[in-house]
């Protein structure tokens, strides 16, 4: 990290960091030895991210009838395009694309994911956890037992 020449041309100090790029100036000053003194500047908080919310979709709600019969006639329309008018192979995988996204913007419903901050104590382990007490809670509604 230090470039500048701290006695007689020559590098004699350090300054060792895992993160270069939090480190805006370093520099070096007359000292009252025979080398400079080294000045870093740096930035102590590490810049975050916003998350990017996510367009998710739900598949669980979709109309799978209608999406399933539009597929059936975009597949028949490609078909014959193909025969009849001899259409360039890329031509048709662009506009089997297109139709694909569209159709499926169409029969399933979607949402955009909430931007959350990432909270670092919620790893593998605690969601399991959550999990395992989310289905013993379901079991026991169900039941109605008390040693559910």
């Amino acid at each position: 990290m230090v470039d500048k020449n701290a006695r007689e041309n020559k590098i004699l100090d350090l300054f060792l960091t895992n993160r270069p790029t939090q480190t805006t100036i370093c520099s070096t000053r007359a000292g009252i030895s025979d080398h400079d003194i080294v000045i870093t500047t740096n930035q102590l908080a590490a810049q975050r991210k916003k998350p990017i919310s996510r367009k998710i979709l739900l598949w669980k709600k979709a109309n799978i009838t209608e999406l399933r019969n539009d597929v059936s006639k975009l597949k028949d329309r490609l078909m014959e395009e193909y025969r009849q008018h001899n259409r360039p192979i890329n031509d048709l995988w662009i506009d089997f694309v297109t139709s694909i996204k569209r159709i499926e913007s169409t029969h399933v419903p979607s949402k955009m994911s909430s931007v959350r901050h990432h909270q670092p104590w919620v790893n593998r382990n605690i969601k399991q956890l959550g999990r395992r007490k989310r289905r013993s809670y379901q079991r026991a509604k169900m039941s109605g037992k008390q040693q559910d």
